[in-house]
């Protein structure tokens, strides 16, 4: 029943997003797609901001469908119009099949993570910061935002509202903990992704010129499957960061509906583009702040090209564009301003991109810097077909082409100057998405023009076939080869291997392009310079395919060890960045279950509102499954993502919570009354531990729970 409750609020949300797009007069988007993909985008949004600005009123139980209601209101006095809308509706062949093959991609990639991490050990293979997710989300929809759930009196200055709406979600259909995190989300970001990547995709019409019936499907796949060429990490369809997922979701709309804005001519419609732009830049900032900065990036640079040239579509830039900035400013002074500890964009952690990667080839000070230049050329790979934009004037002054090098030039710079690891990365990953819609229509333009030199059979198959060459050669090298003895001390073995995973394709495409083309009848009898433009088409395309047909080299890259200045890590376990592991090892040690059932007694014998101390206030695991109002807990996010003022008082909780281990005594106890903790959860206490008499207590196993209230009271 929780499933099927869950799935019908979605469904609504969807609805409510849809409906106010179709309220916006002279819209000019006919694609079915485009609308629900876009629903999507604005409804969950919606549906979120209610429910947590409402979150302590007397309409908190259904907040979640206020927006339905007032969407629903407003579009009973337009139904004339909105029927006359839905008839004009359209749905493209080829958005069709592209919808159909992102979804079966990415449906195939969310069983294979559903059965890799299952919800009965979420810590098995997901990442280390799940259980803090699952608290936050959970703490958000029952205490609102301004409220921490891992210390009571506490906040957090965080990017929630992915969080929100799995909270959200969760409390409505009555969801057991991580399912709204896990399951929901994944396939409600995937859905968005999918229907807005294939309907922009198929939507681009830059000169008018069309594109082939595939060019949507590429962009779906190369949104749910498609990597960085070779290299471990860069998948935009990402499961151990739910809010990397969604909030691509929401960028992708942002973008979509920024450049579908700049050719609308009615300043009414412009200002409900503008009303619609500002609310998912507003998402796009409270779901992940990385995917904020490259979006405006994007919208920046083509709002100034639009002022320098004096284009005809400048003030439409101008008005939209100040919407966007509009949206980031509130979310970021709203959700983010005032973090206590601002080590998430500093050398803290001081582990280049490339290191984390395993892709510095060489020992000393030239390793980073020839390991940065390998990732740069391996993220380009995805986003290669925008740059057969430049070969065309209408391409070089199109709005897609400038926001695509505002959005990767915001990225790279970040990239550059950031060292933790594996965050900067980010910020080029939310690029990714948008600039793969725009590049899968620029290898379209590029297939156009090579079918006109070649034959459309020959272009095709030329292609498929230089791209399956290189990318076998790119798998081939990023193997985990093993060596009994290095060669050179100077070298890092295998990372040479892993640097020419990604480097390599860069030299074998284009040689390649250039033997066949001069081998072709058509073209043989023709110089380098005549046939130049055919060489770039081969090139861009099966450089775009790489970064599809090399994801399988996650297989094996995974698990690769890389040698950092913590010394040898696994990338997906990135130390520092995440949760102490080694607090969770109590909870783990026996199985989870002691807990699961320690945490299903409290949630029976306890309100969400009752404060828990815990002798591990590391560990987010209480929040994550009881749902419970925190003494402390998640101590190093808190201390990191709380205000600057709380430090001093979460070292002070800290100090008394650890202290639980020994023994419940009278001093101790009185010290948690008066902070008004009514549970205390010990953990594999001392053998010597001690607890009052007058206090009651429920054992599982390693874990006892001690119920202070009555003492406190008496006290």
């Amino acid at each position: 029943m929780a499933i099927f409750l869950a799935s019908l609020v979605i469904f609504i949300q969807i609805a409510t997003g849809a409906l106010f797009l179709l309220l916006i007069p002279a819209l000019n988007m006919r694609s079915k797609y485009a609308i629900t993909g876009l629903g999507l985008a604005i409804g969950t949004l919606l549906s979120m901001l209610s429910s947590v600005l409402l979150n302590s009123t007397a309409l908190a139980s259904m907040a979640w469908f206020i927006p339905t209601i007032l969407v629903g209101l407003v579009c009973t006095l337009r139904i004339p119009a909105l029927r006359q809308q839905l008839r004009e509706f359209q749905v493209q062949r080829s958005e069709s099949i592209a919808v159909t093959v992102g979804l079966a991609a990415g449906l195939i990639l969310l069983a294979i993570n559903w059965i890799r991490v299952p919800l009965s050990s979420i810590r098995s293979g997901s990442s280390v910061d799940m259980y803090f997710l699952e608290a936050l989300s959970r703490g958000i929809s029952q205490f609102g935002p301004d409220h921490s759930i891992l210390m009571s009196g506490g906040s957090l200055r965080y990017h929630w509202f992915t969080y929100g709406w799995a909270g959200e979600l969760t409390q409505v259909a009555g969801l057991d903990s991580f399912v709204a995190l896990t399951r929901f989300l994944p396939l409600v970001a995937l859905l968005g992704m999918v229907l807005i990547a294939a309907s922009w995709a198929a939507s681009i019409r830059i000169n008018n010129k069309v594109s082939p019936w595939w060019v949507p499907s590429l962009a779906a796949l190369l949104i749910v499957v498609g990597g960085y060429t070779g290299a471990l990490y860069g998948v935009i369809l990402n499961f151990d960061s739910p809010s990397q997922s969604l909030t691509t979701v929401w960028l992708l709309g942002l973008v979509f509906l920024f450049l579908h804005g700049l050719r609308t001519e009615s300043r009414l419609a412009l200002m409900f583009i503008g009303l619609a732009i500002g609310l998912l830049a507003l998402g796009t900032t409270g779901g992940k702040a990385s995917h904020a900065v490259v979006g405006l990036g994007g919208i920046g640079l083509v709002v100034i090209t639009s002022l320098l040239f004096r284009k005809s579509d400048w003030k439409r830039a101008m008005s939209l564009g100040l919407a966007a900035a509009l949206g980031i400013g509130i979310a970021y002074f709203w959700v983010l301003f005032g973090v206590g500890v601002q080590e998430n964009l500093s050398e803290v952690i001081a582990v280049r991109a490339s290191t984390w990667q395993g892709l510095d080839p060489v020992a000393g000070k030239w390793g980073p810097l020839l390991g940065t230049i390998a990732m740069l050329l391996a993220i380009i790979a995805r986003l290669a077909g925008s740059t057969w934009l430049f070969t065309t004037a209408s391409g070089r002054k199109s709005p897609e082409l400038v926001f695509s090098l505002g959005a990767f030039l915001t990225g790279a710079l970040a990239l550059l100057f950031l060292r933790e690891g594996i965050n900067e990365l980010w910020f080029l990953l939310a690029a990714s998405a948008p600039i793969a819609v725009i590049s899968a229509y620029g290898v379209g333009q590029a297939q156009i023009l090579l079918t006109g030199r070649i034959g459309k059979r020959r272009a095709v198959s030329i292609t498929l076939l230089i791209a399956g060459i290189a990318s076998f050669g790119s798998l081939l090298l990023s193997r985990n080869w093993v060596f009994e003895s290095i060669p050179l001390t100077f070298f890092q073995w295998p990372g040479v291997l892993f640097w020419l995973a990604i480097v390599s394709v860069w030299f074998v495409i284009p040689m390649l392009a250039i033997l066949v083309l001069r081998k072709l009848p058509e073209t043989r009898q023709q110089s380098l310079q005549s046939i130049a433009l055919p060489i770039l088409a081969v090139s861009v395309s099966a450089l775009v395919l790489t970064s599809i047909l090399t994801r399988p080299s996650v297989l094996w890259t995974e698990s690769r060890p890389l040698n950092t200045g913590f010394g040898i890590v696994q990338p997906s376990d990135p130390s520092g960045a995440g949760e102490n592991k080694a607090s969770e090892r109590p909870v783990d040690s026996l199985g989870l279950e002691p807990g699961l059932n320690a945490a299903d007694w409290l949630k029976r014998n306890s309100r969400v509102e009752d404060v828990v101390a815990t002798n591990r206030p590391d560990s987010s695991f209480i929040p994550a499954f009881a749902g419970n109002q925190m003494y402390l807990a998640g101590a190093p996010y808190q201390y990191g993502l709380g205000a600057a003022d709380q430090r001093v008082e979460i070292e002070r909780r800290s100090l008394l919570s650890r202290s639980l281990t020994t023994g419940l005594n009278e001093g101790l106890l009185n010290a948690l009354c008066q902070d008004g903790v009514d549970f205390a959860w010990i953990e594999a206490p001392t053998d010597s531990f001690a607890a009052m008499d007058v206090v009651a207590s429920e054992s599982f196993e390693n874990i006892t729970l001690y119920d202070l209230r009555q003492y406190c009271t008496l006290d």
